[in-house]
């Protein structure tokens, strides 16, 4: 349903995850403020910051006394208010759910990276509190400590507290002199300061040529050379002479892909599939091989789900359960906004063939739904036909 919902809308899978998890608890179990969200008397935003804090709350009757409460109190106040509004309620009507709702929080942790937009970058860690604090505590203080005694490169406290994060965190003695494994692809024009197109930093975005100059500049660098598609932009082969490594292949695939080659999905690669199943023949090697995230490799699997290959190129088509059919293509090497003119009507031209219904109608599972009512319920049902 997410990936039906993320195609039809054209919005990432994780906002249409989003929008689905919020229409049904609003649907199922928030008659009051879907109805105060219809007057117009609660803001979207305002909505979803209930949804979210209402959904806590196990039992059903509890649901609907916290519905009534805050959808009567919400009208008039900022969104940031009502999703206080909401917190407290849920926290009086049921206080242990709130418990359970903080342990379960402090046991989620994750660390994301994500680029910014003139080359910088963010490391976000999702921590229970007192251990962030820990660690913030930690390089600040070290950092204060530096600057008091006179740091001998003139820096500020925060940029003392950012190269010690990095230090510590990589085991480099100093930032800038960083070991480690990025994948960088620029023109050797840009490198060589004769051109300033834009580099990809595969796993994050667009760097500008200063920015890709300076990384590659940056600790122990091998070049390696990538041969791209005239027709298309994509990256085609990578010369691997310039290292020796293991897992050469899914490094050349994470290299052409990027990202994410499932439907409206642009997640970071965790997984190489096989477009044709290894069960049903398919080989193990570049051509039949894509990048996938977690998500978009358990929804390949998935019976109402077919995916196959382009005879005649790169491209890859994804049929849904529904019938919608979209065509993945690998990006441009040098990343979107790259492609000249032929390339751009190429690439345009090879999703639209993708597109429209299935081929073979038995290629694939239909799924249809249905609909039972029940005081206080929306959709339950989900089946196939024989």
């Amino acid at each position: 349903m997410v990936a039906e919902v993320a195609v039809a809308r054209r919005v990432s899978n994780l906002s249409a995850s989003s929008w689905l998890a919020d229409a049904f608890t609003l649907d199922d179990f928030m008659p009051a403020t879907l109805g105060a969200l219809e007057r117009g008397e609660i803001s979207l935003w305002s909505a979803r910051q209930i949804s979210q804090q209402i959904s806590v709350l196990e039992d059903i009757a509890l649901r609907w006394l916290a519905d009534e409460l805050v959808a009567t109190e919400a009208p008039g106040l900022p969104p940031g208010k009502v999703k206080q509004l909401a917190k407290t309620r849920v926290m009086r009507i049921d206080p242990a759910a709130a418990d359970a709702r903080a342990v379960e929080a402090r046991a989620e942790r994750y660390v994301t990276a994500t680029v910014g937009e003139d080359g910088d970058g963010f490391l976000t860690a999702k921590l229970p509190a007192e251990q962030a604090l820990a660690c913030w505590n930690a390089i600040h203080d070290h950092a204060t400590a530096l600057y008091a005694g006179g740091d001998p490169d003139g820096r500020s406290v925060s940029r003392i507290m950012c190269d010690t994060f990095v230090e510590r965190l990589t085991g480099a003695i100093q930032a800038g002199e960083l070991k480690t494994h990025v994948s960088l692809v620029m023109t050797d024009a840009t490198l060589l300061g004769f051109d300033d197109a834009p580099g990809q930093l595969i796993g994050l975005g667009p760097v500008p040529p200063r920015v890709a100059r300076l990384v590659a500049a940056t600790g122990d660098t091998w070049i390696k050379r990538l041969y791209t598609d005239a027709v298309d932009g994509s990256a085609l082969l990578i010369d691997t002479r310039a290292r020796l490594f293991s897992g050469k292949l899914r490094t050349n695939i994470i290299a052409r892909d990027q990202a994410c080659r499932g439907p409206a999905c642009l997640t970071r690669i965790a997984d190489i599939d096989h477009i044709v199943e290894h069960t049903r023949g398919g080989r193990t090697n570049r051509a039949n091989g894509q990048g996938l995230s977690k998500g978009c490799h358990t929804l390949r699997d998935h019976r109402g789900v077919h995916v196959s290959k382009s005879a005649d190129s790169n491209a890859v088509i994804w049929t849904l359960p529904l019938g919608a059919r979209v065509t993945t293509l690998p990006p441009p090497a040098l990343g979107y906004g790259s492609s000249g003119g032929d390339q751009l009507e190429h690439r345009r031209e090879l999703t639209r063939r993708g597109e429209g219904p299935p081929d073979d109608p038995n290629a694939h599972a239909w799924a249809t739904f249905t609909t039972h009512q029940s005081p206080g319920y929306g959709p339950t049902g989900y089946s196939r036909p024989p």
